[in-house]
């Protein structure tokens, strides 16, 4: 049986015929995973194993490859949905029986590893009188598929996510393993506003955050002012300003007030109006009741006189 630890809640366990994933699942260790080669059977796989976060290799020590039976290695995945599975076979491209290749096996860092082969021959230095030291032993050094990732780990920092195997730019938070996910596409921990969306939020305790519509929140922003959606920038129309929703101004690009002064004005504009059509109408009655009492008066004087 060989055993080796993934991290500090798992490990892979192996037995001839199968590797075993074990997790801690709180106050109890379970089987999360069953690892068996695609192919052979009867091969000691299992022989070996060794783990790194999430990745495994095992080795099957009596394995059928071209004319003979040598040991071969698989390497295992683990997906972020925590699925594992098979996504290469090695070999030693001199490999030759009885030389124990695979008896000592560690992963180097998250792309590369190393396998033993412990009674290799190989050849023998100048000074030696000998041409070939016989079951010497040799370490070979594989590097693990460049190009496509298999966690977050394997891609840049702050890291974009590991989507198909490939390193790709995040859309929401929930698809990084740390961090927000930044206005880059990136996972991370923002150090400005900058490495936000745009409009961006403001960048808070290292997060993209909303601001919020408190007194004095466009000073949280640097550029723009608190629009309703918690986004600092300009508004572009009055569904970016808050609800219920002060008017975006066209001139400045900011939300503000629901345009009281122009209601105002409108207003004084009308009470003006009336008044003043009230005071000409009375202005008019008067004028014609003078008019009136004045002819009315010069009749009843030439009357007097006849």
């Amino acid at each position: 049986m060989a055993l080796s630890s993934l991290s500090d809640s798992s490990f892979v366990v192996g037995k001839w015929g199968s590797a075993h994933v074990i997790t801690s699942n709180k106050d109890s260790w379970v089987q999360s995973a069953k690892l068996v080669q695609s192919d052979g059977y009867s091969s000691y796989f299992g022989y070996a194993v060794s783990g790194l976060n999430s990745s495994a290799l095992a080795v099957a020590s009596n394995d059928y490859h071209g004319s003979g039976y040598v040991c071969s290695a698989y390497v295992f995945r683990s997906d972020k949905d925590g699925n594992w599975l098979q996504s290469a076979k090695v070999v030693a491209s001199d490999g030759v029986y009885y030389h124990e290749f695979g008896c000592a096996i560690s992963w180097v860092g998250g792309s590369a590893f190393a396998l033993g082969s412990l009674y290799e021959d190989v050849m023998a230095p100048e000074s030696s009188p000998w041409d070939v030291v016989s079951e010497a032993g040799s370490v070979y050094m594989f590097t693990s598929f460049i190009g496509q990732c298999y966690s977050d780990s394997d891609c840049s920092n702050p890291e974009p996510v590991c989507s198909a195997y490939a390193c790709e730019a995040c859309t929401t938070d929930s698809d990084c393993t740390f961090g927000t996910c930044l206005g880059s596409g990136a996972c991370g921990k923002c150090d400005s506003d900058s490495d936000c969306s745009n409009p961006e939020p403001m960048c808070s305790a290292y997060a993209c955050e909303a601001c919020t519509a408190e007194a004095s929140a466009d000073s949280f922003c640097t550029s723009g002012r608190c629009l309703g959606s918690g986004a600092c920038g300009e508004c572009d129309s009055d569904s970016d300003c808050s609800n219920p929703k002060p008017v975006c101004s066209n001139s400045s690009y900011v939300c503000e007030s629901s345009g009281t002064g122009t209601m105002d004005m409108h207003m004084l504009w009308a009470v003006g109006g009336t008044m003043g059509g009230l005071l000409l109408l009375v202005t008019f009655g008067c004028s014609m009741f003078c008019l009136y009492r004045s002819a009315h008066n010069r009749s009843r004087s030439i009357t007097e006189e006849v």
